[in-house]
């Protein structure tokens, strides 16, 4: 659920500025909505200052800590400043190193010291390079040495005075040092670069609290933000907000205490106000999809997270199709846990263990483990899949599951708009959404439509017409009507598109039947191709479960945020909920 808020105004002296923020930071409740831009100088030092902490922080090795240090995180970070920069020059160095090995090692490798001592008896030694393919040029009295002809070009050198009047070639000075003392030269910096990477590694035991120092400068730029952007009326000073309806009553307990001024207001409604999702703890993990994707309800709008994170397993289990690879994704969650708690933590490791588990009970239902036909299957793992194993079954399953996730969403509508006559108009919806579906069986399965399909959809899309748009907002919004031909094909379109679940699984699935025959025909009777049969199911197998995780990301996440998302109105248009607090971060 999205949790209400009040708008809230504190009022105290300037004098009390600072000690009234700081009472707040503590009490940690008011998200603040800042009355002038914040800005000044120690604004910007303390972002600096962050900037430096999370680049320190980018570099550091993330993985389980054992013991965390006890340096100051500060040393720490100033420490791999110190190496970032030098790691950068020496980059630097080796870039015009290379270029220069580059440009000359086709010249071969020669002591430009001799060159120049043979300048000094008058015998000048010139380096000359033409395109590929450019024929050799003449020289008169002076000999001509091709020194390497290959694509990139003709490499030649000409021991005289001898001008080579041909505007294709190129003459190129003597290099400043053989190319044994640049080869030597890089190995050496390539060394030291090494060794800048293993300090930085090095500091990997004070990841811990270089992190806790990263959430204190957070915080300090919070509070100085909070400070800048106070409203000012001689010889008073406001800091507006926003606080949770049920906390409320902690400010105001404090205002008593401190002689503040306190306004509480209601919300206007459509104005911005921060979103804190509350929801129960089966819900909770799909927080971390909401968290990568980086999407958030607008706090006007609707929490589907509980319906999100169903319909998201279901779709992740179909997508991947493979009760094998969701065994695979289980043991890497459980040893990732074991490994690095830091990282498998709340909500993501719940979240894997889900997508995990269902994966493996759709992998049951339909005998699919690693691509092996079910007669290769031990026999618990065997389904008869009499139903879902036509694709005709399963892609009306899909334009079915699609039907009900839209039904969804409208009849949401429906629950919010009771009252009023746009109620209808997702009634309307509904009845269009089924018959799109008995369209799309009709139209892709060959199926005989129910003649009362069509009697729904006229009436499904007289009451959209009719009740879509409210008659105050009509001169505005009158658009909606006129593109509303467009709309009802969209609808199509939208149940249609929940096919993506069966054509992706089967891809899935046909990928890994591929890898299993392609191992199979090298057989495993000696070693050799025992071996060659090992890689080919290794990097084959890999590779589909990557496809498979582009597929829940490009197809799963898609129809929660875009098609059923789109049909309940929800646009998430959400700002996470930040209080002034002692530790930096959302607590959304």
């Amino acid at each position: 659920m999205i949790v209400p808020m009040e708008k809230v105004t504190v009022l105290c002296l300037a004098a009390d500025r600072d000690r009234t923020l700081h009472v707040l930071r503590d009490l940690g409740v008011l998200h603040v909505s800042h009355s002038v831009a914040p800005e000044g100088a120690d604004i910007e030092e303390a972002r600096g200052r962050l900037g430096r902490i999370e680049r320190a922080l980018e570099l550091l090795p993330h993985g389980k800590v054992a013991t965390p240090a006890d340096t100051d995180p500060a040393t720490v970070v100033d420490a791999i400043e110190v190496e970032v920069r030098r790691s950068n020059e020496i980059s630097g160095e080796l870039r015009e190193l290379r270029a220069l090995h580059d440009r000359y090692e086709p010249f071969g490798s020669f002591d430009p010291k001799e060159a120049e001592c043979l300048a000094r008896h008058s015998l000048p030694v010139q380096l000359f390079r033409a395109p590929a393919g450019h024929p050799l040029p003449r020289v008169k009295d002076a000999p001509l040495l091709v020194l390497r002809r290959d694509r990139s070009g003709l490499y030649f050198a000409v021991v005289g005075m001898v001008l080579v009047e041909d505007p294709a070639v190129e003459h190129v000075p003597l290099p400043p040092r053989p190319l044994r003392e640049l080869d030597e030269e890089i190995a050496r910096l390539d060394q030291e670069l090494q060794a800048c990477d293993m300090r930085i590694a090095g500091h990997a035991d004070s990841l811990p609290r270089v992190e806790a120092l990263a959430e204190e400068v957070r915080a300090e730029i919070r509070f100085l933000e909070a400070r800048s952007g106070m409203g000012a009326r001689r010889p008073v000073v406001f800091l507006r907000g926003f606080c949770p309806q049920r906390k409320v009553e902690r400010i105001r307990a404090l205002a008593a205490e401190h002689g503040w001024g306190l306004l509480v207001e209601p919300l206007r409604p459509g104005e911005t106000v921060p979103t804190q999702l509350e929801n129960a703890g089966w819900v909770r993990p799909v927080k971390a999809v909401f968290d990568f994707i980086g999407v958030l309800p607008g706090y006007w709008e609707v929490d589907i997270s509980a319906f999100f994170l169903i319909f998201l397993t279901l779709f992740f289990a179909m997508i991947v199709g493979d009760g094998g690879y969701g065994a695979l994704f289980l043991v890497f969650t459980l040893l990732g846990r074991a490994l690095a708690p830091g990282v498998m933590k709340k909500p993501l490791y719940p979240l894997l263990l889900i997508m995990s588990l269902a994966t493996i009970g759709w992998g049951l239902l339909t005998g699919n483990f690693f691509g092996i036909a079910v007669e290769g299957l031990p026999a618990p793992l065997r389904a008869s899949r009499d139903w879902l194993s036509p694709e005709a079954n399963m892609m009306q399953l899909c334009f079915f599951i699609g039907a009900v996730h839209l039904t969804i969403a409208h009849g949401w509508g429906m629950l919010r708009n009771r009252g009023n006559l746009t109620v209808l108009s997702h009634l309307g919806w509904i009845l269009s959404t089924w018959f799109m579906y008995a369209m799309a069986n009709l139209m892709v399965l060959n199926q005989t439509m129910p003649g009362y399909m069509k009697v729904l959809f006229i009436i499904g899309v007289v009451l959209i017409a009719l009740f879509m748009t409210p008659l105050t907002a009509m001169k505005t919004e009158w658009m909606g009507h006129a593109m509303l031909p467009l709309t009802i094909i969209n609808n199509f379109v939208d149940v249609v598109s929940y096919v993506r679940l069966f054509a992706v699984g089967t891809a899935t699935l046909a990928v890994a039947s591929a890898f299993n025959e392609m191992a199979a025909g090298f057989g495993w009777s000696g070693l050799g191709s025992s071996a060659a049969a090992a890689l080919i199911l290794f990097f084959g197998h890999t590779l589909n479960i990557l496809l498979a995780a582009m597929g829940v990301l490009v197809h799963g996440v898609r129809l929660n945020t875009l098609e059923f998302s789109g049909h309940l109105g929800l646009t998430w248009s959400g700002v996470p909920y930040e209080p002034l607090a002692r530790k930096g971060g959302s607590t959304s």
